[in-house]
């Protein structure tokens, strides 16, 4: 079919079905090269505004990145926002002497950023905005808890295979 893109539903499966792997959407994402956006039983359509992606940079969250932003821009892009939320382990409370900021400008993780900005830039244009939180804690938690405090319309991320 060469798609761009699979629109599915999550469907009402009960809790076993999922812990038993009998998820079709799962399934589906498990078997497929292309983007699979997965709606929300009794989601309402609606333009995406800001999109949440979860950043390890990766080439699968990359690929995720690129597809949030290109939703983002298709829906109107001006003034949506695509926020890269980068989630570390939490670590032991810092001391003055703990080092830099790992965010700071010549920084490693801010050089990746930079590059990724730069590969964003086709499919994010001068219309969506691009943002880096970065958080610690639990991987799943943190970029729900990001998600709701900017009124995410999409949460995207990358699958390893």
């Amino acid at each position: 079919v060469r798609a761009a893109l699979v629109v599915m539903g999550s469907g009402g499966h009960a809790l076993l079905d999922r812990i038993a792997g009998d998820e079709v959407a799962i399934d589906v994402v498990r078997h497929t090269d292309v983007p699979v956006l997965v709606v929300a039983h009794g989601a309402e359509p609606a333009p995406f505004r800001t999109a949440v992606v979860g950043m390890d940079f990766s080439a699968a969250s990359v690929r995720a990145a690129d597809t949030a932003a290109r939703l983002l821009r298709g829906s109107g892009g001006a003034g949506a926002t695509l926020v890269l939320v980068h989630v570390r382990p939490p670590l032991p409370e810092r001391t003055p002497a703990s080092g830099a900021d790992p965010s700071s400008p010549g920084s490693a993780l801010a050089h990746r950023v930079e590059r990724l900005r730069e590969l964003l830039r086709p499919s994010t244009g001068d219309t969506v905005a691009v943002e880096l939180r970065l958080v610690a804690g639990g991987i799943v938690e943190e970029l729900l808890r990001v998600a709701d405090a900017v009124h995410a319309d999409l949460v995207a991320v990358g699958t390893h295979g």
